[in-house]
């Protein structure tokens, strides 16, 4: 364990998610690279359908499937902070990824001895009228550059990860569908969706990434030892993941 000052993530000075700062606990983070892998290479594209509500799992924190005895499902729903799918993206790639986690046993040993896979689901990430959609593209763009995805025609049931750019609601009649889309800390080019289509989405995972990818991050409680009290549970669990201790 080394004990920094700042975090591994990629964020500079005054960084500020739409999820808001980051409190003393545990964090669970990529930089969304592996070997220098970009983020629009590791996205599902086509984004996958998921059935939340059929799991019965809960929208805060996160949810583990035990697949079997060596390896782990977790599933994380992404809610109000990200309107879009595509905030979470567009944050992501150029910041990385921080996911505060429950630091306690019972769900820390079940990560700890086993393979697994973060899966994060969006409610606005799978569309069901896609086809309309590839109809009347403002782009042709696919993430992947996947030949089907960018010859795609109005008969098409893929959701395009490209698409996700192309869905954002007005609330007004607009005269061009290009707008910039602001954030805190970051903006990029999206699209209102074509005036005469209106986007049905079901909920749909749209990164899925192994244990590979992450590290910790345990953010110091300046007057407290809440941060020690973890990096032991880390320790005393056997964990095989990477920590620091950083201030923020």
């Amino acid at each position: 364990m080394t004990q920094t000052k700042t975090p591994l993530l990629n964020r500079p000075s005054g960084f500020v998610s739409l999820c808001g700062q980051r409190f003393p606990g545990l964090y669970l983070c990529t930089n969304t690279a592996d070997q220098g892998v970009p983020l629009w290479q590791l996205i599902e594209d086509p984004v996958q359908p998921f059935d939340w509500d059929a799991y019965h799992f809960a929208k805060t924190g996160q949810n583990i499937l035990e697949m079997d005895e060596h390896t782990v499902y977790i599933y994380d729903w992404l809610g109000s902070s990200f309107p879009e799918a595509m905030d979470w993206l567009q944050e992501g790639r150029r910041f990385g990824f921080s996911t505060r986690l429950a630091a306690n046993k019972d769900q820390l040993s079940k990560m700890a001895d086993k393979d697994w896979v973060y899966h994060w689901v969006h409610p606005r990430a799978y569309l069901l009228n896609a086809g309309e959609f590839y109809a009347q593209r403002a782009q042709q763009w696919c993430p992947k550059s996947i030949p089907e995805h960018l010859d795609a025609n109005k008969d098409s049931l893929f959701t395009c990860a490209g698409l996700l750019l192309e869905t954002f609601l007005s609330t007004e009649k607009v005269a061009e569908r290009a707008f910039t889309r602001t954030a805190p800390s970051f903006e990029y080019r999206a699209f209102y969706h074509p005036p005469n289509v209106i986007p049905q989405f079901t909920p749909g995972v749209i990164l899925r990434l192994p244990k590979s990818f992450f590290h910790f991050e345990i953010v110091e409680e300046v007057n407290g030892d809440k941060h020690e009290k973890i990096a032991n549970l880390l320790d005393i669990l056997g964990n095989d993941l990477p920590y620091e201790i950083v201030t923020e």
